[in-house]
């Protein structure tokens, strides 16, 4: 036989045998009748790909052996694969080879065998069924065939319409920003001059009637500008916030944060959808392009190019605005602390994390070796070593950090926001 086509005398079915060069296998004792339809038959098994897919499903079935659904899902994938390929030759060959096509099919039966990955035999499966169905076999109709295509391309475009990570329309989105500012100016440390401003990433929109629920990662922060451009405090949270329209503008309904510390994590998993909690979890992973967001609103309010924002936080002449004289930062692959320091006040504004809206704020002390911060608010002493101009944290003499898992992984340990010996280098 010619190409891909075998004759084999021990054999008593015709089948398909091999992946990656598969070839047809024909009885000697085949009826020569026969042998046009059932190659015409292996072939379009070949165009469709199963000799790959029936492997496929039956490598499936033997990882998920224990699942029902898998056993009914393979037993119906052997069936149709064979239904489909019936179809196939009939729609080729045309209505007046139902019959011999039936006949070749009644010839090459073969006996029913346990469950099998290969090979695709022509006359193993469901005989009796589908000389039914190659009998009462009609061409579809042109207008079925254009009315299940309009059929798809409509659903196509209502998918389309609506993803997943939706995008607010310009109204209900500035509403979400002035919310967040809103909900988060109390925790932000406030100074002459400053410009409070949030951007956020949409994860996930889900709407229903009125109702618009938001799946976000958000940025606060408090910048103000001297010479360059300051962050005073700040800090970001995967949030949910959702909104209703009423009239003409829109009410909350809705303002969620995570736990902090060691509940961060399972907090998130509690109220995040499972597809949206690693992103929510390793949120730092959209701090750049939000922290690029707020810069650019920031210069736009000070009537400055982004150009002209470097060098940041140097405000060591401010005469107007603020008075921090000096600006320390310390940044990791995932976070970033800052600490402001005013030398002729002797106080401070301290920011431990981009995920804690927390700013500790108060005075300090130096004795030319050590600085010593003393929060307002009651949370403590943080106590910095002095080296040129970088400051050493010191944990032994400060409070505890929060602690964050900053990716998704199960595994992951939760880790200090400013760890011992972090290295908070001078700006400017």
């Amino acid at each position: 036989m010619k190409g891909n086509i075998r004759l084999c005398d021990r054999i008593s079915a015709p089948f398909i045998l091999g992946i990656f060069r598969p070839k047809i296998f024909l009885p000697t004792s085949m009826d020569e009748a026969d042998t046009k339809y059932v190659t015409a038959h292996e072939k379009a098994h070949l165009r469709r790909g199963d000799h790959i897919w029936k492997p496929f499903g039956f490598l499936l079935l033997t990882v998920y052996w224990f699942n029902p659904v898998m056993w009914l899902a393979y037993i119906l994938l052997c069936r149709d694969i064979e239904l489909a390929c019936d179809e196939r030759v009939i729609g080729e060959l045309g209505t007046e080879s139902k019959k011999p096509y039936s006949d070749a099919l009644l010839n090459c039966s073969a006996p029913r065998r346990s469950i099998s990955a290969c090979p695709l035999a022509f006359g193993e499966t469901g005989v009796k069924r589908r000389i039914k169905n190659v009998l009462s076999y009609k061409k579809p109709a042109v207008w079925i065939i254009a009315a299940a295509l309009i059929l798809c391309i409509a659903a196509s475009v209502c998918f389309l319409t609506n993803p997943t990570d939706g995008a607010l329309d310009t109204e209900t989105a500035s509403y979400v920003e002035k919310q967040i500012i809103a909900q988060e100016s109390p925790t932000l440390y406030h100074e002459t001059n400053e410009f409070p401003v949030a951007s956020y990433k949409v994860l996930k929109v889900k709407k229903r009637g009125a109702t618009t629920e938001i799946y976000m990662v958000a940025l606060y922060e408090n910048y103000v500008y001297n010479k360059g451009l300051s962050v005073i405090s700040g800090g970001s949270d995967p949030m949910v916030i959702t909104v209703q329209k009423a009239g003409n503008g829109y009410t909350l309904k809705e303002y969620w944060t995570p736990s902090m510390g060691s509940e961060y994590s399972k907090s998130i998993k509690e109220r995040f959808p499972l597809t949206l909690q690693y992103d929510a979890i390793g949120s730092s992973k959209y701090a750049a392009e939000l922290i690029e967001k707020n810069r650019q609103k920031a210069a736009a309010h000070y009537g400055v190019s982004v150009d002209d924002l470097a060098p940041q936080d140097d405000t060591s002449t401010s005469t107007t605005a603020v008075s921090f004289s000096e600006s320390y930062a310390y940044t990791s692959d995932k976070d970033r602390a800052n600490l402001l320091l005013d030398s002729d006040k002797n106080s401070f504004a301290f920011t431990s994390s981009w995920f804690d809206s927390y700013a500790y704020t108060g005075t300090y002390e130096s004795n030319g070796k050590d600085i010593t911060l003393k929060d307002d608010g009651g949370k403590g002493t943080f106590v910095f070593r002095i080296k040129d101009d970088e400051l050493i944290f010191d944990t032994s003499r400060s409070p505890k950090m929060p602690m964050y898992k900053y990716s998704g992984a199960d595994g992951t340990e939760a880790e200090v926001c400013v760890p011992d010996g972090a290295i908070f280098i001078k700006n400017g």
